[in-house]
């Protein structure tokens, strides 16, 4: 019932803290919500919550509809021993639930070859963004001394500093086209474990004075909409939403054809720039040539309105209907 993005929670919604500190640790307050107060659907996300999900509707005399979300690729590339079990877990549990959403194609038919769940148990919905509002926060002035002059091309990231995120990747693409355009500048938001490692290798490559990591930025979009392109240089994604709020800010995007999500949301590079995982000079190259070429703008802002709240969420309420929620 805290942090930073409390402030986005529409007003009229209630929020429930079950004060357990863990998601194993839940699962009989949960139970006694759902006995109390006997919702119509129960949307978990997450594996590790799907899980409580599962078991406080097992323990419980609910008669709801209990629909599990996951918004990564199952057990993907991960060196943790935690997470490798999450597909046996799902293929064990996910049976009990009404439905099971995916937010990529890509990420549905991987779930489906790990899990071995039945497809008509599966649906895609692609995540759903609050468009109107990124486009008016984009408009605000970035707090940053790199995007009020317009003599230097700018690139842009941003996610949890990890491996799955591939920088150091990114950052060896970047010094490459720091040779050809020497007035280039990176900057990549967000935090993680892998910070001290990124900054050690920017001052190896020699390019620490042209790459910034601000850390967490609460309006990232006025710094996104003003810089020449939007890099996601990831080794995985479940679907990849800073790339559509890339788009709502009409920024172009290089993206890895990493799976699952990012050739999805830019139908197969009819909206932007798809390079292979981990190859530094492929993305160096797409990044000279978004210099060399920019994109016309306007048909990325369009691309964005097929994510909107408007447009998913009826998606989300015909889902609930499919499994005879009732009226929702």
């Amino acid at each position: 019932a805290a942090g930073p993005l409390k402030e986005d929670v529409p007003e009229g919604v209630k929020i429930i803290n079950l004060q357990t500190g863990q998601a194993s640790r839940s699962i009989f307050k949960l139970v006694s919500y759902l006995n109390t107060e006997k919702p119509t659907v129960l949307l978990s996300a997450q594996t590790h919550f799907n899980v409580v999900a599962i078991l406080a509707k097992l323990f419980s005399t609910w008669k709801g509809k209990l629909v599990l979300s996951e918004h990564i690729t199952i057990g993907n590339m991960t060196h943790n021993w935690k997470e490798k079990l999450f597909p046996l877990i799902a293929r064990l549990s996910y049976r009990l639930a009404d439905l099971v959403l995916l937010v990529s194609e890509g990420a549905a038919n991987h779930f489906i070859e790990r899990t071995h769940l039945p497809a008509s148990l599966i649906r895609t919905i692609y995540n759903p963004f609050d468009i109107e509002k990124i486009r008016i926060m984009a408009e605000e002035t970035p707090h940053h001394p790199w995007f009020s002059s317009a003599d230097s091309p700018i690139f842009i990231s941003a996610g949890r500093l990890t491996r799955q995120k591939d920088f150091p990747t990114l950052l060896k693409a970047f010094q490459i086209v720091k040779a050809q355009l020497p007035n280039a500048k990176l900057v990549i938001l967000g935090d993680g474990e892998d910070r001290n490692e990124l900054e050690k290798l920017a001052q190896e490559l020699e390019i620490q004075n042209s790459v910034d990591l601000p850390g967490f930025v609460k309006n990232p979009f006025a710094m996104i909409a003003r810089a020449d392109a939007f890099i996601l240089s990831s080794r995985w994604e479940g679907f990849g939403n800073v790339i559509v709020e890339a788009l709502a800010c009409g920024t172009p995007v290089i993206s890895t054809n990493c799976p699952s999500g990012p050739a999805e949301i830019l139908g197969n590079t009819a909206y932007g720039t798809l390079v292979p995982v981990g190859d530094a000079q492929s993305l160096a190259q797409a990044m000279l040539k978004e210099i060399a070429v920019p994109t016309p703008r306007n048909k990325l802002r369009d691309r964005a309105n097929d994510f909107s709240i408007e447009k998913i969420v009826p998606e989300y309420l015909e889902a609930f209907h499919s499994i005879g929620a009732g009226e929702a």
